[in-house]
């Protein structure tokens, strides 16, 4: 009976401090746990934009570069017909996909499409409304986008808030560069840099890396 007794109140003792790590469903991040976190985060999206830069060395054309990819569905490109236009493919760009960590967002995969114009990035001109091709984090917690701005020099303890929280992290790119909507945020600090994490709408937190500015 002791023993039970004490299982149970182990048990109860495990539950609580697992809650108590717990905020709004995440798991609290040690800074040391962030820091690293963030760090892979760009690591990867550097890795991309170096696969992109490859495939377009290779002459291959920005419309015809595909992230066609078995644990990446909806980026199927028309234009591109074999591995070499592939960014996620041995004879292509050469990188393996990368699955984000638990416990920085909510789960969301990665994200690339071109139909956002991003302040500082290429054509600035809203009526040539010219896109920029960005790979995306959707849905980060506030902790790993302020640590993921850190880790690009920009060091402030409250995200940039987009100016009119209205950007594009739904779209899939295939190939087509369309104008949706423009990344921008109200204070001009992300303006130029060519990745950082901004905020959106009801409290959501999205980081970008510019993979082509145009």
């Amino acid at each position: 009976m002791i023993v039970l007794i004490g299982v149970a109140l182990f048990a109860a003792l495990s539950f609580t401090v697992s809650s108590s790590m717990q905020d709004d469903g995440t798991v609290k991040m040690t800074a040391r746990e962030l820091k690293i976190a963030a760090a892979d985060v760009i690591s990867f999206a550097q890795k991309v934009e170096r696969a992109v830069n490859k495939l377009r060395r290779h002459n291959i054309s920005e419309t015809d570069i595909s992230f066609e990819f078995v644990n990446m569905p909806g980026y199927t490109n028309a234009n591109c017909s074999d591995g070499n236009c592939k960014v996620f493919n041995i004879v292509g760009g050469s990188i393996s996909w990368l699955k984000p960590q638990e416990n920085i967002n909510d789960g969301s995969l990665w994200l690339i499409n071109a139909n956002n114009t991003i302040l500082g990035q290429g054509c600035d001109d809203p009526n040539d409304l010219c896109t920029d091709l960005a790979l995306f984090l959707p849905n980060l917690t506030f902790d790993m986008c302020v640590a993921l701005n850190y880790e690009q020099g920009i060091d402030l303890n409250v995200p940039p808030d987009d100016a009119d929280n209205n950007f594009d992290i739904t779209s899939k790119f295939t190939g087509d560069y369309t104008y949706n909507a423009s990344i921008s945020d109200t204070g001009g600090i992300l303006n130029g840099v060519n990745a950082g994490c901004i905020e959106g709408s009801s409290n959501t937190y999205h980081f970008y890396y510019v993979l082509i500015a145009r």
